[in-house]
């Protein structure tokens, strides 16, 4: 009897730490990201354009809308989790603020705006890999004589 209460109570603690829900985190809106080329040639706002969008659709964000020098982001995880971000951007850099989301939980506790700490991972990822796209963005095209 001991030995199924015994296993009972650890299967039930196992459960309820892996679906215990995380902590939410004080929301802030991301930093101005300044990108600058290694190559020391011009950075032009289409430069910056790409770097957004080929860095975002390499982790399967979508862009929903576009006005000049601005892109809404979306990201999707299975239609459960959504996080929606516009990017606003010039030849300099971009920034990203947020729109909306879905099952992030987003809101005020105890007096502070929170969002689930997935959000600032997704962040975070999507800064690296617009970093990453941007290195290997060609400065100039270039025409064959």
């Amino acid at each position: 009897m001991m030995k199924h209460s015994l296993i009972a109570a650890s299967l039930a603690l196992a459960l309820s730490s892996h679906f215990a829900v995380a902590a939410p985190v004080v929301f802030k809106e991301p930093t101005a990201v300044v990108l600058t080329r290694a190559d020391g040639q011009a950075q032009t706002k289409a430069m910056v354009r790409s770097a957004i969008v080929a860095g975002a659709s390499s982790l399967g964000w979508q862009v929903i809308a576009e006005t000049p020098e601005k892109l809404t982001l979306k990201y999707s995880k299975g239609g459960k989790i959504e996080l929606t971000l516009d990017a606003s951007y010039d030849e300099k850099g971009y920034q990203l603020k947020y729109v909306s989301s879905l099952n992030l939980d987003y809101g005020m506790r105890n007096g502070e705006m929170t969002i689930h700490r997935t959000y600032e991972r997704w962040v975070i990822n999507l800064q690296k890999h617009i970093l990453m796209a941007q290195m290997v963005t060609p400065a100039q095209p270039t025409v064959a004589n």
